[in-house]
């Protein structure tokens, strides 16, 4: 715990924008249900707050770098800042109502802390069965990108010879226009594949 005019627990990461496309590069912070044990990727989260920076949407995956910052202080708050080197656009949250307990039993190495925090490089898959992928990575991985927008600058990835995610390759086309009459392949006017 930090001490009368200390801050504590600074973490301080660098990450990449994996889909810059909406200008947006969004941070979720979250806490555990469940604390005093070793906390997984899979565990259920409350919803802290979130951090909304802007970034350029016309830039590649990856191309965008993000800085954040946590910071614990004396009274207990957390302090979550994020800036995007590009645009440089920067937010900051101030989070009081954080849950402190003690665990006589277990210590919180920094390696599990970026594991926890790696996880932000999975797709989470929320109760109600909905899929969310997010913008923000620790690493570049071409499996986080959606799969119409890397097939638009990196379309050897989808060889068939490759395996490439199958999410992805149905992203690629789905959201990918028609050939013939360029319109969204849901769209009830293209009748294109009963031409073919």
């Amino acid at each position: 715990m930090p001490r009368e005019g200390e801050v504590q627990c600074t973490e301080r990461l660098d990450l990449y924008c994996s889909d810059p496309r909406d200008g947006f590069a969004k941070f979720q912070l979250q806490s555990p249900k469940r604390p005093g044990r070793k906390i997984q990727s899979t565990d259920e989260r409350n919803m802290l707050d979130i951090i909304s920076i802007h970034v350029d949407d016309k830039a590649k995956p990856y191309f965008e770098r993000l800085e954040f910052l946590l910071e614990v202080d004396e009274n207990l708050i957390l302090h979550a800042s994020a800036k995007s080197l590009v645009k440089n656009d920067s937010d900051k949250v101030e989070i009081h109502n954080l849950e402190f307990g003690l665990d006589l039993t277990a210590t919180v190495e920094h390696e599990d802390v970026l594991d926890d925090l790696g996880s932000i490089d999975k797709p989470v898959t929320v109760t109600n069965g909905v899929s969310l992928r997010p913008n923000v990575t620790l690493q570049k991985n071409d499996s986080l990108i959606p799969g119409e927008l890397l097939y638009s600058y990196k379309p050897d990835y989808f060889d068939t010879r490759m395996s490439p995610p199958e999410h992805q390759v149905l992203e690629k086309l789905y959201y990918q226009p028609c050939s013939l009459c360029n319109r969204p392949s849901n769209h009830p006017s293209c009748k294109c594949a009963s031409l073919l």
